[in-house]
């Protein structure tokens, strides 16, 4: 897989037609797909991300990672409802990936959905007990619904 990444937006915007055009849908495309999203994701082309997210997930609906991304790019974009929903569909697909417990209990948190961002972080801090910023925004979440001495007693553990 190559990918290309393009400072110039007009020459960036060229290849992607390019590339749109040259890329029918079907399951051999999954790995490039999920690679061209990840890489517009990083340079902030979100629409662009979007796309082949979409695209991605009509062939491969099952594909925890491409649900994990597209969660990412309704999370850039302010769809924080949205996003919870896609996240919790990619740990269907991918139960035991911490990153995507602490990426939900962050959406939760943001949506003043604390105790179910509390049950993400703790989840996890399960798999991952060394996860530094899950410990942190447990204890932030804890704080928010006034469990002060839980939240006083993580923060002094990981000081």
């Amino acid at each position: 897989v190559v990918i290309f990444v393009f400072n110039d937006p007009a020459t960036a915007d060229s290849y992607t037609l390019a590339l749109h055009a040259a890329l029918p849908i079907g399951r051999s495309e999954v790995n490039t797909r999920i690679e061209l999203a990840k890489a517009f994701f990083r340079n902030e082309r979100f629409g662009d991300a979007e796309t082949h997210l979409r695209a991605l997930l009509k062939i491969e609906p099952e594909f925890g990672e491409a649900h994990q991304w597209w969660a990412h790019v309704l999370e850039e974009t302010g769809r924080n409802e949205r996003a919870a929903t896609s996240y919790t569909r990619a740990l269907k697909y991918l139960p035991k990936q911490a990153s995507l417990h602490f990426d939900l209990g962050n959406v939760l948190l943001k949506s003043s959905r604390f105790e179910n961002a509390i049950a993400s972080y703790r989840k996890a801090l399960q798999l991952k007990p060394r996860y530094y910023q899950a410990h942190v925004n447990l204890g932030v979440a804890l704080m928010r619904i006034k469990q002060y001495p839980e939240a006083k007693k993580i923060g002094r553990a990981h000081v």
